[in-house]
């Protein structure tokens, strides 16, 4: 069944996230909603159901069947048994665009009890785009090289050994995405989190 949903920060198109849903997609084009939106630690949106800005994003149509929608679910952080610790929560919204000005579709909107949004930027008046135009989030200023090392580690065994030079190495360990665990190194949290951004 074809369901709409509205899309914003990694999950448009030109974004790293984006081809993960592409595939579900029959239509995309530019929307807007109304919300507040921060930027998280990675320097993309995070955005909450309550505030009147608008935020930029995409109706996207979605063809799926339901264990297409439960994984969707999963992958954005929703669980639709277990609201409060639910990362993300999907909410229906009312969505504009240039036909209509009151569409309703799907969103993923962060959940205010899983996020702490104490220190956090606040993005003016809900442009993120602009937002991330001068200054790109972490997952798309990663070089080639440093994704392809993040992408092996995470998905390595923990006992296996992955080799990395010592330019790399002091790049990672700058940017608080690798820890050395003496005989081996891992990922840290955020680097898990910058894995789970990537992969593909």
């Amino acid at each position: 069944m074809t369901q709409k949903f509205f899309v914003y920060g990694s999950y448009c198109s030109g974004f790293c996230q984006f081809k993960k849903i592409s595939v579900y997609a029959k239509n995309y084009q530019p929307a807007q909603i109304l919300g507040t939106a921060y930027l998280d630690q990675f320097g993309y949106p995070l955005v909450f159901s309550d505030g009147a800005d608008q935020i930029q994003g995409e109706l996207a149509e979605l063809e799926l069947d339901q264990t297409q929608l439960a994984f969707l679910d999963e992958m954005m952080g929703f669980n639709p048994l277990d609201l409060q610790q639910s990362l993300y929560l999907r909410t229906e919204v009312q969505v504009t665009t240039a036909e209509s000005n009151g569409e309703k579709a799907w969103a993923y909107f962060a959940n205010p009890g899983q996020w702490n949004v104490a220190g956090a930027q606040k993005i003016e008046n809900g442009d993120w785009k602009k937002t991330l135009m001068n200054s790109p989030a972490l997952p798309e200023v990663l070089s080639e090289k440093q994704k392809s090392y993040i992408l092996k580690l995470g998905a390595s065994a923990s006992r296996d050994v992955v080799r990395i030079d010592l330019n790399l190495y002091r790049e990672l360990m700058s940017l608080e995405l690798i820890i050395d665990k003496g005989r081996r190194l891992a990922l840290t949290k955020k680097g898990q989190e910058v894995y789970r951004y990537i992969r593909a």
